[in-house]
């Protein structure tokens, strides 16, 4: 006999009779009712993952394309011999190229072997992300 009663299937041993075929119906139907509800949440989690993945990728092209826009608008506002802003367009621009040509599973690698490169500065970027984002929300 298991500790976990939820775990085991209807009693095999037990009182016969009228009741004991119907009890055996009930537990046939709970575990089939049981089993439909998972394979219809399974579906619907899959699909709520498709659409987020694609709401990601949306975003990501469209970061790609405001730093693009960014970097063109710092190139044509700077002096033609200012060399850290035609660097720090490029940059952007180079930024751009990256999130154009990577995947999020690619970033998520990315961004794992940087934090595990740079431990102290992640969790320092990580402090200061949240103290903006509670100075944020609480201006609200």
């Amino acid at each position: 006999m298991s500790d976990y009663p939820w775990r085991q299937g209807p009693p095999a041993a037990g009182p016969q009779g009228p009741g004991a075929q119907s009890m055996g119906q009930s537990w046939q139907n709970a575990q089939s009712q049981a089993s439909q509800v998972a394979g219809q949440t399974e579906r619907q989690t899959r699909r709520l993952g498709g659409r987020l993945s694609q709401g990601i990728d949306r975003a990501r092209v469209i970061a790609a394309e405001g730093l693009s826009r960014a970097a063109n608008t710092l190139r044509g506002s700077s002096p033609d011999g200012d060399t850290a802003a035609r660097r720090f367009a490029e940059n952007l621009e180079r930024s751009a190229a990256y999130l154009r040509q990577t995947d999020m599973n690619g970033i998520q690698r990315d961004m794992a072997e940087t934090i595990r490169r740079y431990p102290l500065q992640a969790v320092g970027v990580a402090l200061v992300t949240g103290w903006l984002l509670g100075l944020r929300m609480g201006r609200r």
